[in-house]
């Protein structure tokens, strides 16, 4: 476009010179003709040069600004509008991706911050509460072991939120290959529920497990959908009541495979579904204190291993009426 701009003044010039010479100098000759016509044409350069050179360099002012606000720690300084000169418009379009990037960073930095402290502070103040009590003499000599158990069942829910984290963080990294294979997804089920058997009995929840098929061959990072069939189950159990009945079951997706958790817990509301594979979040905090609530990371975990696969996980739940969160892998 600059191009054909410029030829086009070149011609109007053309036009405007020879007019200018016929009218005033109507006995000129060619010669007279051709110096009027490159004195002209040269101060119309200088003169274009001169702001085209004003403009290429408020375009470099304006970018040399932005980097300076961001380099103070302005990340949401944008450079708005458009550039004639398209390295200069190419530069600043850069320089927004580039700071849209840091400001995602930098706010991804300061909640995991922010949420880090507010979930090692609860169970390191209740630690170090009952751990006083006991070297104190507070708390009494029957109650000494109650105290002890409770504090060591902090420090696992501790050593949980820290490697949730830890696994998280190496995913979120984006340096991590996965380990693909090929293995039988019923086996790896019924391996991960053996962990849960102690728990399930404890709260004589009535197990429910329905393959489609025997065996169902799929291609996966075992290790890694383990602990997505892990997370899944523990939430099932977590928030179950007693006597309730808990469903693992397996179907046909086309050229996938479904894998389904069921519970009969107290459910999802609809505004929180939409918020529970976010990092931290823990669904209704106040209703879930104490042993049953979670560390915020384990669903945020399961989202990022089955994105990672290319695979999709859904929930659909109803508040009083449980949960059922579903998962696709690929099928062999």
């Amino acid at each position: 476009m600059k191009l054909l701009y410029r030829l086009l003044v070149y011609f109007a010039i053309d036009a405007a010179v020879f007019a200018f010479a016929f009218i005033f100098y109507p006995q000129g000759g060619a010669a007279a003709y051709m110096v009027m016509y490159c004195l002209i044409l040269l101060l119309f350069n200088l003169v274009f040069f001169q702001i085209e050179h004003a403009v290429f360099l408020k375009g470099l002012k304006n970018l040399s600004d932005a980097l300076g606000k961001t380099a103070k720690g302005d990340y949401k300084y944008r450079i708005a509008g458009s550039h004639r000169d398209p390295f200069v418009q190419k530069m600043s379009d850069n320089f927004n991706a580039m700071a849209a990037a840091v400001e995602t960073l930098e706010n991804t930095t300061e909640s995991f911050i922010s949420n880090t402290s507010h979930e090692l502070r609860s169970p390191l103040a209740s630690v170090q509460s009952f751990l006083t009590a006991v070297l104190d003499g507070t708390a009494a000599p029957a109650e000494r072991e109650k105290y002890l158990s409770v504090a060591l069942s902090e420090t696992k829910k501790l050593s949980e939120i820290v490697g949730s984290m830890l696994d998280l963080s190496r995913l979120d990294a984006g340096n991590f290959h996965l380990n693909l294979e090929e293995f039988d997804l019923n086996a790896l089920i019924s391996e991960s529920l053996l962990k849960f058997e102690r728990k399930i009995q404890g709260k004589r929840i009535a197990l429910h497990i329905d393959f489609y098929t025997e065996p169902c061959a799929v291609f996966a990072d075992k290790t890694l959908i383990e602990q997505v069939i892990v997370n899944l189950v523990d939430n099932a159990i977590k928030y179950s009541p007693e006597n309730a009945p808990l469903r693992v079951s397996t179907d046909p997706a086309g050229d996938r495979v479904a894998l389904s958790v069921s519970d009969k817990g107290c459910g999802i509301d609809k505004e929180e579904q939409r918020l529970i594979f976010e990092k931290f979040y823990r669904v209704d905090k106040a209703r879930t204190p104490g042993k049953n609530s979670g560390t915020g990371v384990g669903l945020a975990l399961v989202k990022k291993i089955i994105s990672m696969h290319g695979q999709t996980i859904t929930v659909y739940s109803e508040p009083g009426e449980g949960s059922v969160f579903t998962f696709t892998l690929e099928r062999c």
